[in-house]
């Protein structure tokens, strides 16, 4: 499995043990975790290419939703991804990278800071027609998200709330909550 924690990038390094306690846990799941910073590859899409096109997984941690959907397009991962899981490679993420899988991450300004990404992007990978919006058990972040579905339904978009003890699985044309 690929692990890409870029989302994490705008965070400093002793406010990130989050991420080093999610990749433990997909370790001990068994995975061989090969980890990949996608700004190494900003001018070699080739590269990036081979890497991810041998992988039977890709997993996008979480941080900050619009950093990450602007690196995505900057290395033209986004693109890739997509492509790759239309040929069966399995997409998954965490926070950001599950928001980012769908398709828009408009109402998602309170929750990150949109000025820490080069660029403003709104447009998801659309690997999903509904926005996942995370974290909806979280002290901090719970009242935040539940402001993000309320918009994002007044704009009509479908929309799947998880608590960080759920994930939501895509498999064709079978979708589960899983608690």
């Amino acid at each position: 499995m690929v692990l890409i924690e870029n989302a994490s990038d705008t965070y400093a390094d002793e406010n990130k043990s989050w991420v080093y306690e999610h990749r433990s846990a997909i370790e001990k799941c068994g995975f061989a975790v090969d980890l990949v910073d996608l700004r190494n590859y900003l001018n070699d899409f080739s590269s990036l290419r081979a890497k991810l096109s041998n992988t039977d997984a890709v997993w996008l941690g979480g941080g900050n939703t619009w950093y990450l959907r602007w690196l995505l397009q900057a290395t033209k991962a986004d693109t890739l991804l997509v492509s790759l899981t239309h040929q069966g490679t399995v997409y998954g993420g965490g926070s950001a990278g599950a928001v980012v899988a769908g398709p828009t991450l408009k109402h998602f300004e309170e929750a990150d800071d949109p000025k820490q990404a080069p660029a403003v992007l709104y447009n998801g990978l659309n690997l999903t027609t509904k926005v996942i919006v995370p974290h909806l058990d979280d002290e901090e972040y719970g009242p935040i998200m539940e402001r993000a579905i309320a918009n994002l339904q007044q704009d009509s978009f479908d929309v799947i709330g998880l608590t960080d003890a759920q994930a939501y699985a895509i498999d064709g044309n079978h979708e589960h909550l899983l608690e």
